[in-house]
């Protein structure tokens, strides 16, 4: 682009009438009053989003980089896809998603026959390599991934339990809008004949997904890996994007406003002062941003201590100089490794920082940073503090604290140390949260449950049948209320039922659409309110 050209938009014109292959797209610029004369030149990088809409910007706290989570020979990886024997599932298969999970990669377990990951047909994202497991006999995917190379790649297999395999042609080559990378050597392949669970114990001892006897084309067509990292610390939330040329991207202002994101579906509707909807974010935005770049991956830059840091830096309040028993300079919280462990949060101990021991003791909350275990070292006022205990999120004590911290994993401590934080009254919020196991197993809250409540809502729009349920120890009375649009009719609109713990009821429903009703989506609501005084919501 010109020098003294800048793009301030790029839109696809509302009343567009060519050719739906060929959209045009308008492009607007601000040329500067002092640049020389003659025609611009503008080039546009980019997909266009008529042909690819299905585009990944994601909302980043604190950091977004272009470094290395794990690494193979050669090469960086970042997300990848385990291909699982033809039937049943392997033992480790947890702990290998473990490992990967916590050295920062994504990983999807899918079937040779099943749905597969790397088609952006149906999904927002691509993994950049594939683990294929089991031998030829037991996985599909493994039989064909080395009838589709050179036989030396088949003998490998025969003698070692782990063989790269490259893909058919470099990552940034075939990574491009609306690409379908499913096919066997779509993507670099990891075949592990082996247990999972060794696989899963060499990532966490080396950080590296690495294989013995490999031929030597499988890192000839992949460009040289050179061992840096580039990243932007950020403050404000943006979203983020990298792509296939390594440029970081941040959009600073987002917002929905198609269903279901602009209906509120629990009353009463909450508002910003103007009337707009919170996903609006009529409001002040203050974004910054600072580049750094070094040698290494993310962990020796120490990304995430910096990260916070920059986003969150410490509040200094001064004060006059006082005469007393302290010194002057000392830290009053402070925990070792300082580049491994980050502190989270610091208040008084207790069901949600509410309710204190008598002791008024501190509950810290620490996560590990870098994906390897550690054991930490906590000092209070310059010390080592007294014994800890471990604590569960409500800050419930589980036991003794002596077995350090996982990868990647939080945990909180409660310290004997007093918190010098009085517990006043009137600070509760009088509408308290109710706790469910909304990510056991992964089942999310509806319909299959795990919350105390669920509420679904089947069948045509005309007659449907409405489900409570309750789950757990939850029970008593619930309320439910059918609110439809104005001209519509249902066959009730008010229920109380009376559930026992563990129990469901079933409630037939009509609905009567209004005269002259048009096409398209109508919605029907259905409120509960539990004993809890938490309602939930279903809409038709």
């Amino acid at each position: 682009m010109d020098s003294g050209i800048s793009v301030t938009a790029v839109t696809t014109p509302a009343l567009f009438t060519g050719p739906p292959e060929a959209p045009a797209q308008v492009v607007r610029v601000r040329i500067c009053r002092d640049r020389p004369a003659g025609p611009p030149h503008v080039t546009v990088h980019g997909a266009d989003h008529t042909r690819a809409p299905w585009t990944l910007d994601s909302p980043r706290l604190n950091r977004f980089a272009l470094s290395e989570p794990l690494a193979r020979p050669g090469r960086a990886l970042g997300a990848g896809e385990i291909v699982l024997p033809d039937a049943g599932t392997p033992d480790g298969l947890r702990e290998l998603v473990t490992a990967l999970g916590r050295h920062g990669v994504t990983a999807t377990p899918t079937r040779p026959a099943g749905p597969r990951w790397g088609d952006l047909a149906a999904d927002s994202s691509l993994p950049d390599f594939r683990i294929a497991l089991g031998g030829p006999a037991a996985n599909a995917f493994t039989a064909a991934v080395p009838a589709a190379a050179d036989p030396a790649y088949a003998q490998a297999v025969r003698e070692h339990a782990r063989v790269w395999f490259p893909a058919r042609a470099p990552l940034r080559a075939l990574w491009s809008p609306g690409c379908d990378l499913t096919g066997v050597r779509d993507l670099p392949v990891l075949v592990h004949t082996g247990s999972p669970a060794e696989l899963a114990r060499a990532v966490g001892a080396a950080g590296r997904l690495e294989a013995a006897g490999q031929p030597a084309e499988v890192a000839a067509r992949e460009a040289p890996y050179v061992q840096r990292t580039v990243g932007i610390l950020v403050r404000g939330t943006p979203g983020f994007a990298v792509d296939t040329a390594g440029r970081l991207r941040s959009t600073l202002m987002r917002s929905c406003t198609g269903r279901p994101s602009e209906e509120r579906m629990a009353p009463p509707r909450c508002t910003a002062p103007d009337g707009s909807s919170f996903r609006l974010q009529h409001w002040t935005h203050v974004f910054e941003h600072a580049l750094v770049a070094g040698e290494g991956g993310w962990r020796e830059l120490d990304l995430p201590h910096r990260g916070r840091e920059f986003n969150k830096p410490l509040t200094a309040v001064t004060g006059a100089p006082a005469p007393g028993p302290q010194p002057g300079a000392r830290s009053l919280l402070g925990v070792e490794p300082p580049d491994r462990v980050l502190v989270e949060s610091v208040k008084r101990a207790g069901a949600g920082g509410l309710e204190g021991g008598p002791d008024g003791g501190l509950a810290v909350r620490l996560r590990e940073t870098h994906g390897r275990a550690v054991e930490p070292e906590v000092r209070a006022f310059g010390r080592a503090a007294g014994p800890t205990a471990e604590a569960d999120l409500l800050d419930r004590p589980r036991g003794a604290f002596g077995a350090g911290i996982r990868g990647a994993a939080t945990t909180t401590l409660l310290l004997p140390t007093p918190s010098g934080m009085p517990l006043r009254e009137g600070e509760r919020e009088p509408q308290q949260p109710v706790f469910s196991r909304y990510w056991l197993r992964n089942t999310g809250t509806a319909p299959l449950g795990n919350a105390p409540y669920t509420l679904t809502c089947d069948g045509i729009p005309c007659t449907a049948t409405v489900t409570l349920a309750s789950h757990g120890g939850a029970g008593g009375p619930v309320a439910l209320e059918v609110r439809a649009p104005d001209g519509w009719h249902t066959s009730w609109t008010r229920r109380a039922v009376d559930l026992a713990p563990g129990g469901h009821e079933r409630i037939p429903l009509s609905v009567v659409p209004a005269p002259g009703a048009g096409p398209g989506e109508h919605l029907v609501r259905i409120l509960a309110t539990t004993p809890a005084g938490c309602p939930r919501t279903c809409c038709r």
